[in-house]
């Protein structure tokens, strides 16, 4: 009775089991989204990944300045199209550099008669060297890129679809960039992605 009593007056607490954290194998941390974070993490969760959520706006972020996209001159990485005032035949070309640099460069070797190197035989400029021999003048404010590429090595292939898809005559297949020949089959979809647009290029001569 004494003892029904004692349990009575001080009954003993029950401990609640302590729940253990899991041992996860990977942790990631992925931007919180107000409907897709909690079933994200319940599933990453029996996959033994940890998921923590952060912010899309930090500091960093908005005290950083936005990149700008740079004019059409002077961006890297192009396909250009070079065409003439009084004929119909075009020259293309890739350049990684900023794209006024290598038009300039193209005006000099005309400007200057300058358009092959004999030692080397070798044609500095193709469309100089096109409007010397054959007396055509170069639409110079007419210059188009045909697309501007994210990294340098899609250059060649792209220029290489440029100049076998349409047919560009005056481009010398020689010279042109080697690709594998793996590669032809998409050759005509990167060719139907190849639009002209206005370079804003400009020359006072």
């Amino acid at each position: 009775m004494e003892e029904v009593r004692r349990r009575f007056l001080y009954p003993s607490r029950r401990r609640t089991p302590t729940r253990k954290t899991p041992n996860y194998s990977l942790s990631v941390s992925l931007p919180y989204h107000p409907s897709l974070s909690k079933p994200l993490k319940k599933i990453l969760g029996q996959h033994d990944i940890k998921v923590t959520h952060s912010s899309s706006t930090t500091h960093r972020n908005l005290l950083t300045k936005t990149k700008t996209t740079p004019p059409p001159d002077l961006t890297s990485n192009t396909i250009y199209e070079i065409s003439y005032l009084a004929c119909s035949s075009t020259y293309k070309g890739q350049t990684y550099r900023p794209l006024i640099h290598r038009m300039k460069k193209h005006e000099r070797c005309q400007r200057l008669n300058n358009t092959s190197d004999e030692t080397l035989d070798k044609i500095k400029s193709a469309p100089a060297h096109h409007s010397l021999t054959n007396g055509q003048r170069i639409a110079w404010n007419d210059i188009n890129i045909l697309k501007t590429l994210p990294s340098r090595s899609h250059l060649d292939l792209t220029e290489q679809a440029a100049i076998h898809i349409r047919n560009t005559s005056m481009n010398r297949t020689d010279s042109s960039p080697k690709c594998s020949s793996l590669w032809n089959p998409i050759l005509p979809k990167i060719a139907a992605t190849l639009k002209p647009n206005p370079s804003d290029i400009t020359f006072s001569s």
